[in-house]
């Protein structure tokens, strides 16, 4: 008879299937493995049920010895374990368990900020939001943050922000008035406005003997005086002109060295309107003469003269003189700076 495995886990035998049924035949083969005589020893057949069964045993005699397994016993009995052996599991009778702790949803896109079952980092990112904003829930604090917002570095109004390197950004507060945006070391600044331009101090109405402008600092100076004239016709009228003031020896006028105590326009006869310019170039830093100044009026020709002071020029007095008195007319003093 031939014997074939049954199949599974164990390699039972059992008749072949074109054999003559022989259920004696048939049942030695499961019990025993194979045909004949039955062994003293059944489980030293291989292949029988008998061997089978005798493994298991062996197997549980084994898990026995080594104390692997599990018991339910009290905390105090856990605790008195005498050398468990590693993997064994005690479970304690005495445990009343701890309390349930739900976690929600960690990230969640939305319209509005969650307001329930909020938990310590939870993500929210705005859904309407343009450009979308995500926020992180600080549990101590009880709000939402926003996540690199760089809104949140702006700290004024006229603030800058730019990038310092590879995902980094700083702020440049706004500057001065007059200050002009510039790159120092690579990185934007405000520096101050090294480009001069003609500034107004001063204008108004002619008025009295004299007009005087101070907090001049400028490189150049031009001042204008617009249809002035003078109240005494019977009397001649020049333009005086001083600088800080000063009217000492320190003026030399066209048509020689001669000192003087004031630069002079030209003699004014009559009391006809009159158009004067008075350009003062305080670029000149000749040691012994400045600056160059230059009186054009508009029926005589230019008229030079120079300061011989090297004190800067802080202020400017234009006077009529000897006599008269300014009948009408308007001035402006400019400033180059």
């Amino acid at each position: 008879m031939a014997a074939e495995d049954i199949g599974g886990i164990y390699t039972t035998k059992q008749p072949g299937y074109d054999d003559t049924a022989d259920i004696q035949a048939a049942l030695k083969l499961f019990l025993y493995g194979a045909e004949g005589t039955p062994p003293a020893t059944l489980a030293q057949v291989s292949g029988g049920i008998a061997q089978h069964l005798k493994s298991i045993r062996q197997d549980l005699t084994t898990v026995d010895e080594r104390g692997i397994g599990s018991d339910y016993l009290t905390s105090t009995e856990i605790e008195n374990l005498a050398s468990p052996t590693d993997g064994f599991i005690a479970m304690d009778s005495t445990s009343t368990g701890g309390s349930i702790i739900t976690t929600y949803a960690t990230a969640l896109y939305q319209n509005d900020a969650p307001t329930e079952n909020l938990v310590d980092g939870m993500v929210w990112v705005d859904k309407d939001a343009s450009p979308r904003r995500a926020y992180i829930y600080n549990d101590a604090t009880d709000t939402w943050d926003i996540v690199d917002n760089i809104q949140s570095v702006v700290d004024a109004s006229g603030d800058i922000i730019y990038g310092t390197g590879n995902d980094l950004i700083a702020r440049l507060p706004i500057g001065l008035e007059g200050q002009l945006l510039t790159v120092s070391s690579g990185l934007p600044s405000w520096q101050d406005n090294q480009q001069k331009s003609w500034v107004q101090k001063s204008s108004g109405t002619l008025s009295g003997s004299s007009i005087s402008v101070s907090g001049l600092n400028g490189e150049k100076l031009f001042v204008v005086l617009h249809d002035w004239s003078h109240d005494d016709a019977t009397d001649s009228a020049m333009l005086s002109i001083n600088f800080n003031n000063n009217t000492g020896p320190n003026y030399i006028n066209t048509g020689g060295l001669l000192t003087a105590s004031a630069l002079h326009s030209p003699a004014f006869n009559d009391s006809s309107t009159h158009d004067i310019t008075i350009y003062v170039d305080l670029a000149n830093t000749s040691s012994i003469l400045k600056p160059v100044s230059t009186i054009a009026d508009n029926s005589s020709g230019q008229y030079f003269g120079y300061f011989r002071d090297t004190t800067p020029i802080s202020s400017i007095q234009i006077t009529l003189s000897p006599l008269g008195q300014f009948d009408n007319g308007t001035y402006q003093v400019w400033s180059y700076e």
